[in-house]
């Protein structure tokens, strides 16, 4: 309930852009929450909001190892470890990333949001009624290609706009290493992902940080 994570099984997907989406791998990524996080609180782990944010133990299945780009556990839902650089707790699980994307590009707005909201208690309030909410749309395929990032930053510029989203941008590119699906990438659309951001919460030291493993840490 407090991360909204039944919503991934109803999470649309474009077909072509992610033809391994499906409602068994939904229905996986949805369980591998639930178990990673069982396992923080009543497992292994010492049950600390630290853990949940930064630990890269979980449980999978063959569905969610191949999403994760690990081998598969001998039997499903046992413990594995996840890359330390690319993983780190709930922020970076596929349940939470799928849920804040759109059908083919991921969310820096969504997910920036929902850390704000979640983690900081701290709810940007909604969009005034003259502002343009629709995500960006890719660049035109006869013009040099732009990243999501790219994207965003144009989308954003504007005086209006810029009030919230230095906050909301400033934590949401973070997770630019993840799809709309939820898989670690280094490279979008050709380009190098940057994933580098500012988590700037009121009253409360932030910083700098280059990726979510990062920012967890921060958090």
């Amino acid at each position: 309930q407090w991360l909204d994570l039944d919503k991934v099984l109803a999470a649309p997907k474009d077909a072509a852009t992610y033809p391994t989406w499906s409602d068994a791998l939904a229905q996986s990524v949805r369980r591998e929450a639930d178990e990673m996080i069982s396992e923080a609180i009543f497992g292994t782990g010492d049950a600390k909001l630290r853990t949940l944010l930064t630990t890269t133990t979980t449980r999978v299945d063959a569905l969610t190892a191949a999403l994760y780009g690990v081998p598969a556990p001998a039997a499903d839902w046992d413990l594995v470890q996840l890359p330390g650089n690319q993983r780190a707790g709930v922020l970076t699980q596929a349940a939470f990333l799928a849920i804040r994307a759109h059908e083919v590009y991921p969310s820096p707005v969504l997910r920036g949001v929902s850390v704000l909201d979640h983690f900081l208690c701290e709810a940007p309030p909604p969009p005034g009624g003259a502002v343009v909410t629709t995500p960006p749309t890719p660049s035109d395929p006869a013009s040099t290609p732009t990243t999501n990032r790219e994207r965003y930053a144009a989308h954003t510029a504007s005086a209006q706009c810029q009030g919230c989203h230095v906050t909301i941008d400033g934590i949401g590119m973070g997770f630019e290493e993840f799809d709309a699906i939820g898989r670690y990438r280094t490279t979008d659309n050709g380009h190098p992902v940057d994933a580098t951001g500012t988590l700037t919460p009121s009253g409360i030291a932030g910083g700098d940080f280059d990726g979510a493993p990062e920012m967890a840490q921060l958090l």
